[in-house]
């Protein structure tokens, strides 16, 4: 299998899933064997891979090397929408500590920026799963209507679902690595706090200093990263211990981040392959399918 008739693939099964899901009392082998549309729209799907195939050639990389890339097309939008809301809300901790202590140099505008373009990517994230559940939807009509769909039809469905995935995990892409960002600001700032405000828990640090690590430790924890309130020597190695806990999470989610980055260019070199020829039949993309891209980046 090469890793054209593996996205195929993916993309019938995310279909088919799709489909079962909005029509459970439907079986699985009746969407090819009873659905006349149905089984054209997954042929149709597999013939559009292997004219994909036959323009670009044999792939330099190996296939294994795209496998993973490759199975992000079948994960839902909504999926990937609650997964950056989760680093989203992490990053938001990290500005709310990094202003509110006084040892940072994290300005409001620091702050201001960093949630307008949060915010921003969330409106993104968020608009993106809306419109790939509408692609599915259309995939479902199409299956489901008394008039054979064309070929540039599902095509332009294709290729629509393609460049909202893209957004989608571009902006999810960014999300992440301004968590990254952020957090290992927090990590560092916090080492600080400890290295210049208490060589030891008997030093007497300034209240300032004492505002700011109890506020640490609440991010800390929320986070998922335990440490305990900070009351004896062992409590402060306990914390910088759990400092180094979170970097190395925030190592994880850099990989994570670099993974979407190449998953994102691999798309990109698929998307304007996809692109279907002009229709002007009233069933046809340009009256039919979503390419709306406003907001992608």
């Amino acid at each position: 299998m090469d890793e054209f008739t593996y996205t195929a693939e993916q993309i019938k099964e995310m279909i088919i899933s799709d489909y079962l899901k909005r029509h459970p009392q439907i079986k699985r082998e009746e969407i090819v064997t009873n659905l006349v549309n149905g089984r054209f729209v997954i042929g149709t799907v597999e013939v559009i891979f292997r004219d994909l195939s036959q323009k670009k050639g044999k792939p330099k990389e190996l296939f294994e090397e795209r496998k993973e890339q490759i199975d992000e097309l079948s994960r839902g939008g909504d999926e990937r929408c609650t997964l950056s809301l989760t680093s989203i809300q992490s990053s938001k901790k990290y500005v709310d500590w990094l202003f509110q202590s006084r040892f940072t140099g994290f300005l409001e505008k620091d702050r201001e920026d960093n949630f307008l373009y949060l915010s921003k990517q969330e409106t993104i994230c968020s608009e993106r799963a809306v419109e790939i559940n509408e692609i599915k939807q259309q995939f479902t009509d199409a299956m489901q209507e008394n008039k054979k769909p064309t070929h540039s039809q599902i095509q332009g469905y294709v290729y629509a679902y393609m460049k909202a995935v893209h957004a989608q995990l571009k902006s999810q892409a960014l999300i992440y690595k301004r968590e990254v960002d952020l957090g290992n600001r927090f990590v560092t700032c916090s080492q600080a706090l400890i290295q210049n405000h208490f060589t030891n828990i008997r030093a007497g640090a300034n209240p300032s200093a004492v505002r700011a690590l109890s506020k640490a430790i609440i991010t800390l924890r929320d986070n998922q990263v335990m440490t305990p309130e900070v009351k004896t020597d062992q409590d402060l190695r306990s914390f910088n211990n759990a400092l180094t806990e979170l970097g190395a999470k925030l190592e994880k989610r850099r990989e994570e981040y670099e993974n979407l980055h190449e998953i994102v260019t691999f798309l990109e070199s698929y998307i304007e392959q996809l692109k279907p020829p002009e229709d002007t039949s009233p069933l046809g993309p340009t009256s039919r399918t979503f390419v709306t891209t406003k907001n992608s980046l």
